[in-house]
């Protein structure tokens, strides 16, 4: 990852401050974690300094801390016992001790992985509400959780309900990955669970400066939030990203989506203004990776294109870039043909690609609507054509030739019965697609046809003489 830019207010390299080496390009996801007290989770092998880096931070900011191993916490560990006084008063209270939440303003929920599915649940409402059976955990300020990779031996699957949670996923780097300088400082520093039979005095952390400039940079995210700074940059990101992870088959709910636009616009107030356009794709491609929960290989190399890609359309302002969205074929069709003639060739090529890679994925198929939309595509395509064969476009007639003869229906009748029902739903703008396909039929000698045909006019409100 590359280096960024001076942080403001002087924050930058606050962790090595404290001890903690190798985290240097994590500074930026930990700081607005901290800003907008959002709940996040560190992903790293065992011996990566995951909890002494969670208790270094509660020190330094004079934080109730406590953690808790998520695979053996019971729910009296948490919430203590049942206080008998106030249910003979029908109200529930609990006693405390030493480690129950009540009183905590930071908590670390570790070995999350380890927790089976039953109780990696009872810590949904603690992560994201702060609250427990109902009850709010006033003082709670701070939620990080921490895991091993799930190849691990004794770790079951992240429930995704539980992972929605988190608005950062940050992987922690290996020690391989480093160079000789932090190796040196990881090596050389003793924390306090390392050889406890070595005198020496232990550092003090709480006159730091972290904590007046971890305050001073919330409120320029606040304020630069709520006076709608950077809102621009910050929704158009999100809105294109979200088109571009559809067409991958990758869906984002509305939570994840906020999450992303509040760390994005939170990552670029904490950077100076006058800041260059690399350095804003670099916050972006490096904060959006890390909103995006993501333990697929695979699913993971499409985002991070995904995002690369977005982060050219917004900043580098390339082409118009259109939109292929396989969940409304019909749309998008309508709005391509739309905006055909403002097209660049660039455009036009990468669209009917797309379309030609999705058409040969519904080839095989025998459910009703995906058959109808091969041949919306296929007459969509037989309408565009000719202009492309008139500009040269050698593509596009090569892809003309593979779907300009779609397959019909086994059974017409049936068919045509289906279309005219779609065509009465207001889902399926399709009169024009009925209007063609009738044109293809064989109206000859087939009485039960011609009624159809007829009804299918009628349902397109076309006026007919018989």
């Amino acid at each position: 990852m590359e280096t960024y830019v001076q942080m403001s207010y002087n924050i930058s390299g606050f962790l090595e401050e404290l001890g903690i080496f190798g985290y240097s390009n994590l500074e930026l996801p930990i700081i607005i974690t901290l800003a907008t007290q959002d709940p996040l989770l560190f992903v790293g092998t065992h011996g990566t300094a995951k909890t002494i880096l969670c208790k270094r931070i509660a020190e330094t900011l004079s934080l109730k801390y406590h953690c808790y191993d998520a695979s053996k916490a019971l729910f009296e560990d948490i919430l203590g016992f049942p206080n008998p006084n106030s249910l003979r008063k029908e109200k529930i209270e609990y006693i405390s001790t030493p480690i129950s939440i009540w009183d905590k303003e930071f908590i670390l929920i570790d070995e999350i992985s380890r927790a089976n599915f039953q109780t990696q649940s009872k810590w949904l409402e603690i992560i994201r509400s702060r609250k427990i059976m109902g009850l709010e955990i006033k003082n709670l300020k701070y939620v990080f959780a921490a895991m091993n990779p799930q190849n691990y031996v004794g770790t079951f699957e992240i429930d995704k309900a539980l992972l929605g949670r988190f608005s950062m996923i940050v992987e922690i780097p290996d020690l391989k990955y480093m160079d000789d300088e932090t190796i040196k400082n990881i090596i050389t520093t003793i924390h306090s669970d390392d050889a406890r039979g070595f005198i020496r005095s232990r550092p003090e952390f709480k006159n730091s400066n972290f904590k007046k400039n971890l305050e001073n940079i919330t409120n320029k995210i606040k304020n630069d939030f709520y006076n709608k700074k950077h809102y621009d940059i910050s929704t158009n990101f999100v809105q294109i990203l979200i088109k571009l992870l559809l067409e991958e088959n990758i869906e984002i709910d509305g939570r994840r989506a906020g999450m992303i636009f509040r760390n994005i616009h939170s990552a670029i107030s904490v950077y100076d203004n006058d800041f260059k356009d690399k350095q804003i794709k670099n916050i972006l491609n490096l904060i959006t990776l890390y909103t995006i929960p993501s333990f697929d290989k695979n699913e993971k190399e499409k985002i991070k294109i995904c995002i690369k890609k977005s982060t050219d359309i917004l900043i580098d302002k390339k082409i118009k870039y259109y939109f292929f969205n396989k969940k409304n074929i019909f749309s998008t069709l309508n709005e391509f043909a739309s905006n055909y003639n403002i097209l660049q060739n660039e455009e036009k090529d990468e669209f009917f690609l797309k379309l030609l890679e999705y058409y040969q994925e519904l080839k095989n198929e025998k459910d009703v609507e995906k058959i109808l939309e091969i041949y919306q595509i296929s007459f969509f395509l037989e309408n565009f054509v000719e202009n492309e064969v008139a500009n040269g476009n050698e593509k596009i007639v090569e892809m003309f030739q593979m779907v300009q003869k779609p397959f019909l229906f086994p059974n017409q009748i049936n068919f045509l019965k289906i279309l005219i029902v779609l065509n009465q739903k207001e889902k399926y703008k399709i009169n024009y697609f009925l209007v063609t396909l009738l044109s293809h039929l064989d109206l000859q000698n087939d009485n039960d046809i011609l009624e159809l045909y007829y009804i299918a006019l009628k349902s397109m409100e076309v006026n007919y003489v018989c």
